[in-house]
């Protein structure tokens, strides 16, 4: 008769731990979002300035032909204007892909802190039963419930025999 009292202990301590666990679970979410946040910001930061750094090799290189063309006596015109404008083309190419591939890596970041910011929003309780099998004899299966955690404490949030879910699982 005794074990009663402490079988209900047992079950609210293990219940306000699991409490407890999801809600720093959600606070980690929570600041794996930030973090993904900040390092999209980061990375379009570094794609711009990769970008501003190949642009302005790519004038410096430009800058050469057009000089290597003038000392040797060569016009602007025709083969070598098509040389040169084809040079310009392809660095600019470059400038763009640079900015595209940082801006790919930023939505990337952004995806995650979305993800993360829904996972802070539920909480999620996991545990095993014991079934018996025919074939495999007792097994362990797998249990899990999601609860939004905004009604993680509200007594509302969960029906009536609940809590059996958690221990006694009749299927």
């Amino acid at each position: 008769m005794a074990a009663a009292p402490l079988l209900i202990a047992a079950m609210a301590v293990s219940a306000f731990g699991a409490i407890y666990q999801a809600k720093a679970a959600s606070a980690a979410a929570k600041t794996n979002a930030n973090i993904a946040d900040q390092n999209a910001v980061i990375e379009r930061q570094k794609a711009a300035l990769d970008a501003a750094r190949h642009r302005k090799q790519a004038a410096k290189t430009l800058a050469g032909i057009r000089t290597g063309y003038a000392a040797s006596g060569v016009t602007l015109e025709g083969s070598p204007l098509d040389v040169l404008s084809e040079s310009a083309f392809d660095a600019e190419l470059d400038n763009q892909l640079i900015r595209y591939g940082g801006e790919l890596r930023a939505r990337g970041f952004q995806n995650e802190g979305m993800l993360d910011r829904q996972r802070a929003k539920r909480a999620t309780f996991t545990w095993q039963v014991e079934r018996w099998s025919r074939y495999d004899g007792f097994i362990m299966k797998p249990r899990r419930i999601d609860v939004p955690a905004s009604r993680l404490l509200n007594v509302s949030a969960y029906k009536p025999g609940d809590f059996k879910r958690f221990f006694l699982d009749p299927r």
